[in-house]
């Protein structure tokens, strides 16, 4: 999808970064022109006033570039944050759904307990079942099929990040409303932004759900790819794993 590219992590990383930016963005905008009352969005339009509107401009979209490259690169909030502590889609997702299809061919000689010990060792069992085959460096199976992962991927996780960011807009949307009524303003367009959120976020997760689908059936390609190309090699690492944890392997 130009002018993305989706070729290894990193550009995951770039794409997402960019779509923080853009949203981040938007919702600085909302906030400042339609959030933000006008006695204070006078003040702070004073207080930086010597700047001139250029450099404010330039200044603020490379704050929100900053805080970007900051969310997404550093605290991955994307992966690390978001999804682990709220969604927490990732935490049932590798060894609820990639290692159980990936195993499937073995399924009738796995020890009883091999789910169970997957699920308590999740990072050790991805990374010597299934990470070592689709990799973005020296990758086992076809390039092109790593691509339409990370081009699925990138979409779910965009929407995550919409989904953060229009939260918080309507958060402060909310916010304001006691500050609107202490100021005796018209809240028409506090309400405008907590409708136009509202819906954002609906329609942002039915979008969501549809790329997590996309996400499925592009895991599915690359095990059946693995499947295809790597079936002794992968027997083989099954039986690795089994035996560094005490498990059968018949």
């Amino acid at each position: 999808m130009f002018p993305f590219k989706f070729e290894t992590y990193q550009d995951v990383k770039l794409n997402l970064a960019v779509v923080t930016l853009f949203a981040l963005y938007v919702a600085w905008s909302a906030i400042f022109y339609v959030v933000l009352p006008p006695p204070h969005r006078r003040a702070l339009t004073s207080s930086l006033g010597w700047l001139g509107h250029l450099k404010i401009q330039l200044g603020s979209f490379t704050a929100l570039g900053i805080i970007s490259a900051f969310l997404i690169y550093t605290i991955q909030i994307h992966d690390e944050v978001y999804d682990k502590h709220i969604v927490k889609w990732r935490a049932t997702y590798d060894t609820g759904f990639i290692l159980p299809q990936l195993c499937q061919p073995f399924h009738s000689r796995l020890d009883p307990s091999f789910d169970k010990v997957a699920r308590q060792n999740s990072e050790v069992f991805m990374r010597d079942l299934y990470y070592e085959y689709v990799h973005d460096r020296d990758p086992r199976i076809k390039l092109n099929t790593i691509v339409r992962f990370y081009e699925r991927i990138t979409t779910y996780w965009g929407t995550q990040v919409v989904e953060m960011i229009a939260f918080v807009v309507l958060l402060v949307a909310v916010i304001y409303v006691p500050v609107y009524r202490y100021m005796h303003l018209p809240q028409k367009n506090l309400w405008l932004v907590m409708i136009f959120a509202g819906l954002g976020l609906w329609v942002n997760a039915a979008f969501s759900k549809r790329a997590l689908e996309q996400v499925g059936r592009a895991t599915m390609d690359e095990i059946e790819e693995i499947h295809s190309c790597c079936m002794t090699d992968l027997e083989g690492r099954v039986g690795k794993v089994c035996a560094e944890y005490g498990l059968k392997f018949n």
